[in-house]
C-alpha cells in the first residue's frame, strides 16, 4: 500500500537538508570575529585540573599569570593546547576579544602560540 508519492518524499528530504544546513551555518564561529588585535599572555598551568562551576560543572585549569603568587581557575578552552595531567606548563597564548560572544561563554578566545616549557611532576 502506497501512502505517499515519490514527489512527497523528495520534497521532505529537500526540506530536511535545507533545515539541517541552516542549523549548521548558524553555529558557525564567523559571527564571533575578534574586535581588536590579539594580546600575548604567558600562563603557568598546574599539573592537575579541578572541578569548577561555570555554566555547567567542568574541569578548570589551575593557572598563574606572570606576576601571580596564587593559583587561580581558568575556565576557558585553549585552542591547540594538548594538556596532559602530571605535567606543569608555561605557555604563550594569543588572547583575542570576541565581537559577539554567546551569553554563556567567555568574551575572549585563547589560542596556543607555543609551549615555552613543560615538566613532568
Amino acid at each position: 500500500m502506497k501512502i505517499f508519492s515519490k514527489a512527497f518524499y523528495k520534497f521532505t528530504t529537500a526540506v530536511l537538508l535545507f533545515t539541517t544546513t541552516i542549523a549548521m551555518v548558524s553555529c558557525d564561529d564567523s559571527s564571533r570575529e575578534v574586535t581588536e588585535d590579539a594580546d600575548p599572555v604567558v600562563l603557568d598551568i598546574d599539573s592537575y585540573r579541578v572541578s569548577c562551576q561555570g555554566v555547567v560543572e567542568q574541569q578548570c585549569y589551575r593557572v598563574k599569570y606572570t606576576d601571580d603568587r596564587e593559583w587561580s581557575l581558568f575556565y576557558d578552552e585553549i585552542i591547540g593546547f594538548n594538556y596532559q595531567e602530571g605535567y606543569t606548563y608555561r605557555v604563550l597564548l594569543k588572547k583575542e576579544k570576541l565581537n559577539n560572544p554567546p551569553a554563556d561563554a567567555s568574551e575572549y578566545r585563547y589560542t596556543l602560540v607555543r609551549v615555552i616549557s613543560s615538566e613532568k611532576v
